[in-house]
């Protein structure tokens, strides 16, 4: 049976690269709320990219 995990808790077990990454996603977002047709999939790539080896 798989484990019950709440929000907080997944968010603790996060690295601090992952809570970054994270982060950085949640604003890009967050921005669009103000720019409509706002396409922010270059800028989460780089995100990723700078985030990963």
């Amino acid at each position: 049976m798989p484990e019950n995990r709440t929000e907080r808790r997944v968010l603790e077990e996060l690295s601090d690269e992952e809570r970054a990454l994270l982060t950085r996603a949640l604003e890009i977002e967050r921005s669009k709320l103000h720019l409509p047709g706002h396409d922010a999939t270059e800028e989460l790539l780089a995100a990723v990219k700078a985030v990963l080896p």
